[in-house]
């Protein structure tokens, strides 16, 4: 499978004050030693609010996926999962996305460990 981004348009659900904004996120794959390397702060991926280049978005989000889930993300993305979830860290602009995962339903996961 030779993907090179996985695109996914969608609405907020939460929190609260974004619910129904729009979303664009690019799901990139790459080699998990790039995404996890040997790094104290991890980061998979930023989210941009109000995204110049598209202004009827609410945010944009660019995530890394590893490589090798690549081809169950897809599967699951077009029959299983309907949420994604993404933890940030707050304050900077763009927001740094330290975790993300998907579900079948609306409630939220509990935060991913990957240590």
């Amino acid at each position: 499978m030779c993907v090179e981004v996985i695109a996914i348009e969608g609405l907020v659900l939460a929190p609260e004050e974004h619910r129904s904004k729009l979303i664009h996120v690019r799901l990139s794959p790459l080699p998990r030693e790039i995404i996890f390397g040997d790094r104290d702060e991890r980061d998979v991926g930023r989210l941009y609010k109000d995204p110049i280049e598209r202004r009827d978005l609410g945010f944009y989000a660019n995530l890394f996926l590893p490589a090798d889930t690549l081809q169950n993300a897809i599967f699951c993305l077009g029959s299983i999962w309907r949420r994604l979830h993404m933890w940030i860290e707050d304050g900077a602009e763009p927001m740094s996305v330290t975790d993300f995962g998907f579900s079948a339903d609306a409630q939220v996961p509990s935060r991913l460990d990957q240590s």
